[in-house]
């Protein structure tokens, strides 16, 4: 553990609030303020633990280091962090002593998680930033290794999809588990893709017999379903009836009930979700598809809960051709953790891998256990974007 020293009445304050909650009972600790954290890293360096409230202008400032000011950022600090009906979410600040400045962040946004038949506490990490003029490897890999002490007190399991040049770090602090990853995508209009392989005139002429061929793929690969499936709406009923029967299995996902998914795509801040819902033929839930569709017709699929393999199938054929008919360019998937046989299947649909990145999970060692067996299933819906 690094040693705790003071370097300003901030830090005073903060290390006064940090001791107590060490002496109280745990049931007494939550009613402390957010800011108990204050390690210190260097001469220069301290890690806080930053409150959401108070350190509002500090947070957003790091953020437009990301966005370059251009995403909703206020927006995502109220519903993502403070709005999250699992709970706060927890922000860790980078703070250089010498200027009493915040020049580094990293964020855990709660998240609940079912490991077999137990929910436990779960965040999902991102956010992360340092200022280019405190990049050296020292401040950053300190940081790094002392928020991720942190977070293992902290929660019982904790995962992140970090970008390669982040997850290079990530890698060496040892995480428990390391995924792969998938963005994959199935194009439906061929017109969108061969200006990018040959001239554009010479596109024009070959698109329409393309096309035709294309069609003719997807028909082969995707027949007409039986009427064992019926395309449905995804009300609360029926998400929570899905979700019930998803969870009554020894499975390790996030939770996705009705109140996780209308607060994570209903009332997103900037994004304008759907979903494609199926019942079997006596009316139960079957599955459903979560999904998004840009300003150019493009489809990215976020996530899909199903009862199982047969009803995943039909989800995903379905949902394509009801795509095509609605004459979508592309269907994408966003980033999931899926088992082979679900990645072969899209493949087989004509799916490609447009981008192969890594996950990283932390977990207790009584749920490592758990994990060894049964891989846990992470999506897009299980990020923080």
């Amino acid at each position: 553990m690094f040693a705790r020293q003071t370097a300003s009445a901030d830090l005073r304050a903060s290390m006064a609030c940090a001791e107590a909650a060490e002496h109280l009972p745990r049931e007494y600790a939550s009613l402390l303020p957010d800011y108990t954290l204050a390690e210190r890293l260097s001469e220069h360096y301290s890690v806080r633990r930053a409150d959401l409230f108070a350190d509002r202008p500090q947070i957003l400032r790091l953020w437009r280091l990301i966005t370059g000011g251009t995403a909703p950022d206020g927006h995502k600090l109220d519903w993502f962090y403070l709005g999250n009906p699992a709970g706060r979410g927890t922000i860790y600040l980078l703070w250089h002593d010498p200027t009493d400045r915040a020049v580094g962040i990293t964020c855990a946004g709660r998240r609940d998680i079912l490991i077999g038949q137990t929910v436990v506490k779960g965040a999902v990490c991102g956010d992360l930033v340092i200022d280019p003029a405190h990049r050296g490897r020292g401040p950053a890999r300190r940081f790094r290794n002392c928020v991720l002490e942190h977070l293992r007190d902290e929660f019982d399991l904790f995962y992140a999809f970090p970008n390669e040049r982040l997850a290079k770090g990530i890698a060496a602090a040892g995480p428990d588990f390391e995924r792969e990853l998938y963005n994959l995508v199935l194009p439906l209009r061929i017109s969108e893709y061969l200006p990018r392989y040959m001239p554009k005139r010479l596109a024009a002429i070959v698109g329409i017999p393309a096309q035709l061929v294309l069609d003719l793929i997807l028909k082969a690969r995707i027949p007409r379903m039986t009427h064992e499936y019926v395309v449905s709406v995804a009300d609360d009923a029926f998400l929570d009836a899905l979700w019930q029967s998803v969870s009554a299995g020894r499975v390790s996902i996030g939770v996705r009930d009705s109140r996780f998914l209308n607060w994570r795509l209903r009332q997103h801040p900037s994004a304008d979700f759907s979903m494609f819902a199926l019942v079997y033929s006596n009316g139960l839930p079957a599955g459903y598809v979560a999904y998004e569709t840009d300003r150019d017709s493009r489809v990215v699929i976020v996530d899909v809960l199903s009862c199982g393999e047969a009803a995943f199938a039909a989800c995903i054929k379905m949902f394509i051709r009801q795509m095509k008919k609605a004459g979508v360019r592309s269907i994408s998937v966003r980033k999931g953790t899926e088992p082979p046989s679900r990645l072969r299947l899209l493949k087989s649909l004509g799916f490609v891998v447009s981008e192969r990145s890594r996950g990283f999970v932390f977990a207790r060692a009584n749920i490592c256990q758990d994990l060894a067996g049964e891989m846990l299933y992470l999506n897009a819906i299980d990020s923080d974007v």
